[in-house]
């Protein structure tokens, strides 16, 4: 099988694992923050958590490694007006279901680059 082929695999591997596992985390914590449930922005976090898992998958692939620790850094600067706001349940909830994100990702990515180094 050719290796971009694996690849792709890969990246919608990292998609698939990571989506319900997010999404069951989100749930959870929503349940015991007792939010309000968002039917628009759950389902805009949902297609940018697809892209964010891909692009990951394409960074480790790549051998860029500190930019994942680049994205995660500028994702918690970007949301750290929410800490700052009296909401600091949202503000761990966000930080906890995006690094679960991009654990998925990188496991993903990596046990997919060791396989195919001992092909």
């Amino acid at each position: 099988m050719e290796i971009w082929i694996i690849k792709i695999i890969a990246i919608l591997a990292a998609i698939l694992i990571g989506w319900p596992l997010t999404e069951f985390l989100a749930k959870k914590l929503r349940e015991l923050r007792n939010e309000p449930k968002s039917e628009v922005g759950e389902r805009i976090a949902k297609w940018l958590g697809f892209f964010e898992r891909a692009i990951i998958v394409l960074i480790w692939f790549w051998g860029q490694y500190q930019f994942i620790g680049f994205w995660f850094a500028g994702k918690i600067i970007g949301n750290w007006n929410r800490r700052d706001k009296n909401d600091e349940g949202a503000f761990s909830s966000y930080l906890l279901t995006t690094g679960i994100s991009i654990l998925c990702a990188v496991a993903v990515a990596a046990t997919t680059e060791y396989f195919l180094d001992n092909l």
